[in-house]
């Protein structure tokens, strides 16, 4: 790219140039890049880019999420309190119980790795069928859902309501 804007004027001629400039300019990936290290202090960052927003710092937060699920993710991560100083392991199930909440919107896929690179460099791969124990084990204690005789006691506050304010929208 950057040789075609030095020299694309003088081969091409100011107006093909000009309109072929426009055009690779107005290309829209669809996607966003998220970006997550340390500096030469050790001190960790995340960060995304995308087509939208270009780049957001989100170091404040201590995690991020992207996609057609981010909002959903983000919402499980903050009501689980997921921050810099909680452990390997905490964070390890909040990310992944975060995903397994995303996956109720539509364009989250099922599948699911999840690369887990330690401080020193060492890796793991973790795949959908060795998170299934971890899922499992969400969806029967962990997954929200409505408490036993909640519906009932809705029932009770609504009737115990004596009049209705007018709402006209």
């Amino acid at each position: 790219m950057e040789e075609f804007v030095k020299e694309g004027k003088k081969f091409f001629g100011l107006p093909l140039f000009t309109d072929m400039k426009y055009q690779v300019d107005s290309v829209r990936l669809g996607s966003a890049l998220m970006i997550y290290g340390y500096d030469d202090k050790a001190v960790p960052h995340i960060f995304t880019v995308d087509d939208d927003a270009g780049y957001e710092n989100h170091d404040l937060y201590g995690f991020w999420t992207i996609g057609s699920g981010a909002s959903v993710a983000i919402s499980s991560l903050t009501f689980g309190q997921q921050g810099i100083t909680n452990g390997e392991n905490e964070t390890f199930y909040q990310v992944i119980t975060a995903k397994f909440m995303a996956e109720s919107v539509g364009g989250v896929g099922k599948s699911t790795h999840v690369l887990l690179i330690r401080e020193d460099g060492n890796a793991r791969v973790f795949t959908t069928s060795i998170l299934a124990a971890i899922k499992d084990m969400w969806k029967n204690f962990g997954m929200p859902r409505v408490p036993d005789g909640a519906i009932d006691a809705v029932r009770r506050q609504i009737e115990e309501v004596k009049e209705f304010v007018a709402f006209n929208p």
